[in-house]
């Protein structure tokens, strides 16, 4: 019987690395497409790629009022390993939910708003970064299973029956609008 309960376990610890895989694969598929026009998410930092910057017709080299250093340029994409860190040990600490596409966006923007509110967070700079990455975790930890709970779960079944839900209101209070949005 021994045997046997040591396979079983041994089955589910090797089902449960292959899943966490998975979900660490997937993460990596997904960070660059965070808020890919977000600076502190975008990768490169190359603004010469960049057709949104405006034209100015001169040679920036010559503007003394411009503040882009190379300094400035090597904070492009300075979110993408916290985000990653954090996305990752969710995935760790809460196996049920794991990671789905969706939860980049949603830990990305609590690591902007963490950050640029500045609760909590020592002013040393050393210990700031992981204070906000540990903030964002306990944050996204409890919206995935406090707030949203189900809603990242794999079938994302509190997520879709909310959906439907709203669409049967929408139907309901505006059924012209609700036609004319239908394809």
């Amino acid at each position: 019987l021994l045997v046997e309960d040591g396979t079983a376990a041994e089955d589910e610890k090797k089902k449960t690395q292959r899943a966490l895989r998975q979900h660490l694969h997937q993460i990596e598929l997904d960070l660059e497409r965070t808020f890919p026009n977000h600076p502190e998410f975008r990768t490169g930092g190359d603004d010469d790629d960049d057709d949104t910057a405006p034209q100015t017709g001169r040679d920036e080299t010559e503007n003394s009022t411009d503040t882009t250093t190379s300094e400035t340029k090597t904070e492009y994409g300075q979110k993408l390993q916290p985000l990653r860190r954090v996305l990752s040990a969710l995935a760790l600490a809460v196996p049920e939910i794991g990671y789905t596409q969706g939860m980049n966006f949603v830990c990305g923007f609590c690591l902007l708003v963490l950050e640029s509110s500045g609760l909590g967070l020592d002013n040393d700079n050393s210990s700031c970064q992981h204070q906000l990455e540990e903030q964002c975790f306990w944050l996204m930890r409890s919206i995935l299973t406090d707030v949203l709970p189900n809603y990242f779960a794999p079938g994302l079944a509190n997520l879709r029956h909310d959906l439907d839900l709203l669409d049967s209101e929408f139907l309901e209070l505006a059924p012209d609008a609700h036609a004319s949005l239908e394809l």
